[in-house]
């Protein structure tokens, strides 16, 4: 590695095509094996900021039978919270060379290979997706894979407008066990904008539903 161009190809032009052939063909398979046993054994759970996108419900909400949990993004209230990586969205390859992937001490760089789990083509970008990463380069018992969410990094839970009745019971009921209660809404859609509406304040039980209705009708989130 060398701070710049004019640097490094000085050294390159002394150097012997036969042994740099050798030395990267012998190199390159290690990191083949490593990025292999990364991808193997990582895990990934994935997030989205739009929670009212239609097509997210229609993709990830079972056709809007589905219910989706919202989580606080505050470090106070998760320790995830701080993990949480941005996607990167792009439209083209990224010009990596693999030897990039490699620290000084030839091993994998966890955070470069965490940015290369973080990008996505553009056409996927109005998931505006996050993403918490396991990084792992042997394999993981299963509990080892599976780790609680705190109960107050959970804000609000949101029930599409066709979920059936037994599962609908079965989320208020689980929202409603705990040291709190875990806000609900029923999402109702506008059949003019296939939007989501105020249904009105007969759904207002709680100061916290209250100022999710005045955020809404203020165009926040």
């Amino acid at each position: 590695m060398f701070d710049t161009f004019d640097e490094a190809f000085e050294i390159a032009d002394d150097l012997e095509s036969e042994g740099v052939d050798d030395t990267w063909n012998d190199v390159l398979p290690q990191i083949h094996a490593a990025l292999h046993s990364a991808m193997q054994h990582s895990g990934v759970t994935c997030f989205t900021s739009s929670r009212n996108d239609q097509r997210m419900w229609g993709t990830y909400g079972d056709n809007h039978q589905g219910a989706v949990l919202e989580f606080s993004a505050n470090p106070s209230h998760s320790r995830y919270a701080k993990h949480l990586m941005p996607v990167l969205y792009i439209d083209t390859k990224p010009p990596i060379c693999p030897s990039e992937l490699l620290t000084d001490k030839m091993s994998i760089d966890q955070w470069f290979l965490g940015g290369m789990f973080c990008m996505k083509h553009y056409h996927w970008r109005d998931e505006r997706e996050w993403r918490l990463l396991l990084l792992a380069d042997t394999p993981q018992n299963p509990q080892a894979r599976l780790s609680s969410f705190e109960h107050d990094a959970l804000t609000r839970v949101f029930l599409g407008p066709r979920i059936d009745s037994k599962a609908e019971r079965e989320v208020r009921d689980a929202a409603s066990t705990g040291k709190r209660p875990i806000p609900i809404y029923k999402r109702s859609i506008s059949d003019e904008d296939a939007a989501e509406e105020n249904v009105g304040f007969e759904v207002i039980h709680s100061f916290e539903q209250m100022k999710y209705w005045a955020n809404r009708g203020r165009g926040d989130a």
